[in-house]
């Protein structure tokens, strides 16, 4: 007697077992004669039962014409508990109580699957998909490009007090870098009308480098001041930082000039992201040099009045990181490094790094200038070469993240081998002009159709509806040499790979007019309104006489039949 076949609810045939606990018994899963007979059902086009279900539980690439039929992923659906009544408030306390804890089931899960893919090693993945794992898994996404944001604020502000000398003015620099952000998003919010995306909130990175810059240049302004300034006098600071702050407005004004204009040349873009991202980001960077040329600015006088230290660089509690401690055990450790606090009026001695630039550096450049500029035109030209040889267009979207992902990765195969998104559709429209159809807008709702007279008129004729026609039946063809029609992505329309329609309905449509297949798993991608409209007309104007009629061959040529208009 052969034993009866097992599988959980939803659960593809051909992952089932013969025995009531499969995880119990995995040596009693179907295999052979018996696994081969399933999937024979399931690539049966005639068999839409199983037909349907490979479409749901094999990928897209599963070759039903192989010798080897294997399948690289498989999906498999299963209820992990509740009613079934299908109340909200049970899906958020399964959500609240077995998800989220650090220690509940899903954390047990997750460690399971680890478990199975290191004794596989590495040749068997197991992903788990739900809405509620989803959501956990974007979260922690989340938390952890938010410490890495955060700790790349931290970074930026202990750079800038070690380059600076000073944790006020690290603090008020970093202040006006951040603040910048939510001054940028209420203009591009109140004033313009537009919406924070996601690609704009990335903008804080690089208002971090810029406004880092800027306050470097005022800074070192303030600081030659003291020498070079031929008002350099510790009373007179006014008209010293006067000195400085003409100096570092006009270097920070092109860099902003600059920038911003890269960013607005960015503005004219077609697509409505890269627009807005541009916009964007030009209002930031000039909002953030707004901020350094006054905020910035008034706190350099505020910290040399109120804040400077009486004490000399390299003493402890002087100028400097952490109160000069860096500065002092530097110095202390290696007395090479000290050099003497230069004072107003005295020549400025240059640091290793202007040394090195002013003699080495520079007489290696001059001695050699036409064989380096020979060699990087050399460079230059060979890698254009190469690009234009070997540049080739993608075959293939990049991926949308770490593989190590399970959120990535299960996304990336529901898109790619499943339809995670349902039927996929295919819309044409006529009348609109056939080289540029659409003008485009800064959102969706934005957007402005080019209608062409002369396109819609003709869709007013016989021949041009006939057409139309003729193009919603194409799909009848199948699975031709062309591609017409067929299970998997290599067609263009997606559906049963045999010629012809489905078979209709003929008692339903008699009595009502509405024609609809047999069998209700029958996808046949003859969907538009000219299919609709031409069985109406059929029904009513030509249809009229076949009310109640039995005998399918009299009505043949109806809109309910596989012709006929």
């Amino acid at each position: 007697m052969q034993p009866s076949q097992w599988a959980p609810p939803f659960a593809s045939p051909a992952c089932s077992a013969v025995s009531l606990y499969p995880p119990h018994h995995i040596s009693r899963l179907v295999r052979g004669p018996e696994k081969e007979a399933v999937l024979s059902k399931m690539c049966d086009s005639n068999n839409l039962g199983y037909f349907s279900l490979r479409k749901s539980q094999l990928p897209a690439s599963f070759d039903c014409g192989a010798a080897d039929r294997r399948a690289t992923f498989a999906l498999t659906t299963f209820e992990a508990g509740g009613s079934g009544s299908g109340d909200d408030a049970e899906g958020a306390a399964f959500e609240e109580d077995y998800i989220k804890p650090m220690d509940g089931w899903y954390a047990k899960e997750v460690e399971l699957e680890r478990w199975i893919e290191a004794e596989s090693g590495g040749r068997l993945r197991v992903m788990l998909m739900s809405a509620a794992t989803l959501r956990a898994q974007y979260l922690h996404i989340l938390l952890v490009d938010a410490a890495l944001a955060l700790f790349s604020l931290v970074l930026v502000w202990l750079f800038m007090w070690w380059s600076l000398e000073s944790a006020f003015l690290a603090s008020v620099a970093m202040f006006e870098i951040i603040f910048s952000i939510p001054v940028t998003m209420s203009v591009w919010t109140v004033l313009l009308g537009q919406k924070v995306e996601f690609f704009q909130v990335l903008c804080i990175y690089l208002v971090l480098g810029i406004g880092a810059d800027d306050a470097f240049i005022l800074h070192d302004a303030w600081l030659q001041a003291n020498i070079d300034s031929p008002v350099a006098s510790a009373e007179d600071w006014t008209r010293r930082f006067a000195w400085a702050y003409r100096r570092a407005f006009s270097a920070m004004m092109v860099t902003t000039a600059t920038t911003c204009g890269s960013f607005i040349v960015g503005a004219v873009s077609v697509l409505p992201q890269v627009r807005s991202f541009c916009i964007f980001a030009a209002i930031l960077v000039f909002v953030d040099w707004l901020f350094c040329i006054t905020f910035f600015a008034s706190a350099i006088v505020v910290n040399e009045r109120y804040f400077a230290s009486k004490r000399d660089p390299g003493e402890c509690g002087g100028p400097g990181c952490c109160c000069g401690l860096a500065r002092f055990l530097t110095w202390s450790c290696c007395p090479r490094c000290a050099t003497d606090v230069p004072q107003p009026g005295d020549l400025v001695t240059m640091r290793p790094l202007e040394r090195f630039c002013d003699g080495p550096l520079f007489k290696f450049l001059n001695r050699w200038r036409f064989c380096l500029v020979g060699l990087w035109l050399a460079v230059v030209v060979s890698m254009l070469a190469v690009t234009g040889t070997c540049l080739s267009t993608a075959d293939k979207a990049s991926p949308i993240g770490r593989q190590s992902l399970d959120v990535v990765r299960t996304s990336e195969v529901m898109l790619d081998e499943f339809s995670l998104l349902g039927t996929p559709t295919t819309s044409f429209v006529y009348g609109l002009d056939d080289k540029e159809p659409i003008t485009w807008g800064y959102t969706h709702d934005h957007n402005t159709a080019n209608y062409d007279a002369a396109q819609a008129s003709r869709v007013t004729t016989v021949d041009g509806q006939l057409e139309l026609l003729r193009l919603c039946r194409a799909a009848d063809a199948g699975a031709d040499e062309a591609g017409t029609r067929c299970e998997d992505d290599r067609c263009l329309v997606q559906g049963r790979g045999l010629p012809g329609n489905c078979h209709p309905n003929m008692w339903v449509y008699r009595q009502v007019g509405i024609s609809f297949p047999d069998d209700v798993l029958c996808l046949s991608g003859r969907y538009c309104f000219m299919e609709e409209f031409a069985r109406y007309w059929a029904f009513h104007l030509q249809g009229a006489a076949c009310l109640g009629l039995i005998n399918a061959t009299v009505c043949s040529g109806t809109g309910g039949g596989e012709g006929g208009a």
